[in-house]
Formats: C-alpha cells, structure tokens, sequence
C-alpha cells in the first residue's frame, strides 16, 4: 500500500513539485508496457480471425444458420414478407398512376365545362344587349271614387250621325 503525503507533510511549495515528478514517470513505462502488451494481443487475435474466416463473413452467418433451423424459418418467414410489401407497393404504384391519368382527365373535361360555360354567358349579354328594351308598363288607371259610383252609368256612344253633334 502507497502512503500518500497530505499538504500537511510539505515544507514548501517546491518539495510538492519535485515529489510529483518523481512519482509521475516511474509508473509511466508500466502502463505503456501493458498497453503495448495489450494492442498486440488485439491485433493478433485480429489477424488469427482474417486468417481462419478470411472475407467469407457470409459463410460465418451460414455456419450459425444452419445450427439453428429456427432461424432459417424466420428469415424465410421474413422474405417472403419482404416480397409480399414489394408487391403491394408495386399494386400501389400502378393505382397510384391510373388515379394521376383520371385526375388529369378529369380536369381537362372541367377546362372544357367552363369554356363552354363562359361562351354561354358572353352570347347571353350579348343577345341581352341586342334585344329591345321591355316596354315601360302604364300607370293603372285611378280607381273610381264613391261619388261616382253613384252616378247613373254612361250611355253608350251611338252609331247615328245626328246624336254626334
């Protein structure tokens, strides 16, 4: 066990520093040694695995696969997954531009409604416009007052010449 010195143990400010300096570089070359000792142990354990397996990562993930049929079964279960939604979005897709082909259809029939449409009104204000203004309706005649109708109805206008003067 290391005995460590408090500020206490110090006379000065300089005993502090060099004790520091000391300590610091004699434990250095032990962890440069274990981490030399361990990089070495990591790049041979790296190079036995290239070796052994080599580029072949795909024949490692077979070895498993073929241990466990569970597995196999999952990734099988899982393509045919896969090609279940690659289809459906295929369908999707096919759907997807006959809708743009009925909508683009559609809104030229609608270009062509309100084409027709405004020809309509232009040839409407244009025969309102060269029809004759509706003749002005007249005044009602006035009604009767009380007093006339009282009055002995007038005669009838006669046909013979003398009564006209």
């Amino acid at each position: 066990m290391t005995h460590y010195r408090h500020d206490e143990d110090y006379d000065s400010e300089s005993e502090y520093l060099d004790t520091a300096e000391a300590e610091g570089p004699a434990r250095r070359p032990w962890r440069m040694i274990a981490v030399a000792l361990l990089s070495a142990c990591l790049g041979g354990g790296l190079a036995f695995g290239w070796r052994y397996y080599g580029n072949d990562y795909a024949g490692l993930a077979g070895q498993k696969t073929e241990a466990n049929p569970n597995v196999t079964n999952i990734l099988q279960g899982l393509q045919q997954s896969q090609q279940a939604i690659a289809a459906d979005a295929q369908r999707n897709l096919e759907v997807l531009a006959a809708q743009q082909v009925e909508i683009k259809r559609l809104s030229e029939q609608i270009a062509q409604v309100a084409g027709n449409l405004d020809s309509l009104r232009a040839s409407i204000e244009g025969a309102q416009a060269s029809a004759p203004p509706p003749p002005q309706k007249k005044k009602p005649a006035p009604k009767p007052s009380i007093e006339q109708h009282n009055a002995p109805p007038p005669k009838p206008p006669s046909l013979a010449p003398e009564e006209r003067q």
